[in-house]
């Protein structure tokens, strides 16, 4: 289950660029009223949302209230990697719930990696080269 009532999002890859698919998921998200934040190491904000420089920084500033978030992926497959093997080391990957790599973000080294060392639940991880943008509606609306 990607999305769940009261959960918070993050767009790992969110792009300035209004033509990138990083920036296309993020207002997807907007678009939806979902609270999400974008991950950009060398943006302040994007699409008029406070920006963070990595996906650890972000969980950092959750309250710790915030059960979990679900991260939608739009980096490369190493960028990827490198980014959930931070949270590892800085012990955050309890708060990652969901991850929903886009095509071309994920490969069998970091699908594994979410899956058997953050601990993220294999039912939570999207890893089929599914895109929300053409799935997400659908998705969004069978678990919430």
């Amino acid at each position: 289950m990607f999305f769940a009532p009261g959960r918070k999002y993050a767009v790992l890859g969110a792009s300035t660029n209004r033509g990138k698919f990083g920036n296309k998921i993020l207002r997807w998200y907007i678009n939806h009223k979902l609270p999400v934040k974008p991950i950009n190491p060398s943006a302040e904000e994007v699409e008029g949302v406070k920006a963070y420089p990595t996906l650890n920084k972000y969980i950092e500033d959750l309250s710790i209230s915030d059960e979990s978030i679900g991260v939608s992926v739009v980096t490369p497959p190493q960028v990827s990697f490198e980014m959930f093997k931070e949270v590892l080391e800085k012990r955050n990957a309890d708060k990652i719930a969901s991850i929903w790599f886009q095509p071309g973000s994920f490969d069998s080294k970091v699908v594994k990696y979410v899956i058997e060392k953050l601990g993220v639940s294999k039912d939570s991880v999207i890893s089929n080269n599914d895109c929300i943008l053409v799935s997400g509606e659908s998705k969004l609306r069978d678990e919430i």
